[in-house]
C-alpha cells in the first residue's frame, strides 16, 4: 500500500508472474529465443476522476542478445504514471545508490529513476522520479505537482 503526502491511499495488487520465450528475429529460419518475465498487477487507473482498476505488466525482465537483461519499469497507479523507457541491468548497476527513509522504513539500496523523455510532462499524472529499492522494489514516486507516494 502507498500513501501520498496529501493523505490519499492506493494499493497495487500482484496478480501473477508470467514467464515466456520470445523470438529475437521472427523472420529467421532458426531464430534464437530469449526468456521474458512479467509481473502482472492490478492497479488504480492513473486517469484523473476515474476510479477503476486495470491489469497489466508492472515490471518486465527480458534477456538481451548480448547476455544483458533489459528491465522495464511500468509504474502506473492512482493519478500517477511513470513514462520511462527500458534500462539495461548493467547500466542500472552503475547507478549510485542512496539511502531513503520513510515513516516506517529505511533502505540504503535505492536508485532514483527518471523518465528519459519529457514528452508527457504536461499531463497531471506525470511521475518525475521513481525510487527503486534493489531489495524491495518501488518504495516512492514523485509527481510534478509536488505530491509524492510512499510505501507503507
Amino acid at each position: 500500500m502507498f500513501k501520498s503526502n496529501s493523505g490519499d491511499f492506493d494499493t497495487i495488487f500482484v496478480k501473477e508472474i508470467t514467464k515466456g520465450k520470445v523470438e529475437d528475429d521472427p523472420l529467421a529460419v532458426n531464430p534464437n529465443y530469449y526468456e521474458q518475465l512479467d509481473v502482472i498487477v492490478r492497479h488504480s487507473d492513473p486517469t484523473w476522476g476515474v476510479h477503476r482498476y486495470l491489469e497489466n505488466s508492472f515490471l518486465g525482465l527480458s534477456a538481451a542478445g548480448d547476455g544483458n537483461t533489459i528491465i522495464s519499469f511500468d509504474l502506473a497507479a492512482k493519478k500517477s504514471w511513470f513514462y520511462a523507457d527500458s534500462y539495461y541491468k548493467n547500466d542500472l548497476n552503475k547507478c549510485p545508490t542512496q539511502t531513503l527513509q520513510g515513516k516506517n522504513w529505511e533502505f540504503n539500496d535505492v536508485i532514483k529513476l527518471q523518465p528519459q523523455s519529457q514528452k508527457y510532462f504536461e499531463r497531471d499524472e506525470f511521475i518525475t522520479a521513481a525510487y527503486w529499492s534493489k531489495s524491495k522494489g518501488y518504495i516512492r514516486y514523485d509527481l510534478k505537482n509536488g505530491v509524492f507516494w510512499e510505501l507503507q
